[in-house]
């Protein structure tokens, strides 16, 4: 007759046999499903490049091709195409237009803001130096002389 100790020795033994073949079960299939997760998220990003690169091609066909104007050109008279040659130009000399009040209107922005730093400088340094003890010299205002400054930045 096999003792407690024994038997029970003997069914610890076979439980950590068991468990073990059940965690090498689970470490399998655990590598079969990233196994499987890996695979679906390649072919996903495949096919999606793949999507991309034919929306890309038919963008850039869409844009470059003058197809349909030069397709429709020919059935146009020439008062046609003339008048379509100075509308464009036309468009081409707003956007223009556009583009320099914008501009112009940029660089009277930047001199304003440098007329108002300019201004706080020249407050904070004579602060400064009547917080030190010099002495400022008595400046008349004259708005002829500050507009020049204002030209000159």
């Amino acid at each position: 007759m096999v003792s407690p100790a024994v038997g029970f020795g003997i069914v610890s033994g076979g439980l950590n046999f068991l468990s073990g073949i059940a965690n090498y079960q689970a470490q399998r299939q655990d590598y079969v499903n990233k196994l499987a997760y890996k695979k679906a998220s390649d072919e996903f990003a495949s096919w999606s490049a793949r999507q991309q690169a034919a929306q890309t091609d038919i963008n850039n066909l869409s844009l470059n091709s003058n197809y349909p104007e030069d397709f429709l050109s020919i059935w146009k008279s020439d008062k046609e195409n003339q008048a379509d040659i100075k509308f464009k130009k036309e468009q081409e000399l707003l956007q223009l237009e556009e583009a320099r009040k914008k501009t112009r209107e940029q660089a009277k922005q930047v001199a304003q803001k440098e007329a108002e730093l300019s201004k706080k400088f020249e407050k904070e340094m004579a602060t400064f130096k009547k917080g030190i003890g010099m002495k400022l010299p008595k400046k008349k205002y004259n708005k002829q002389s500050e507009d020049k400054l204002l030209w000159k930045m």
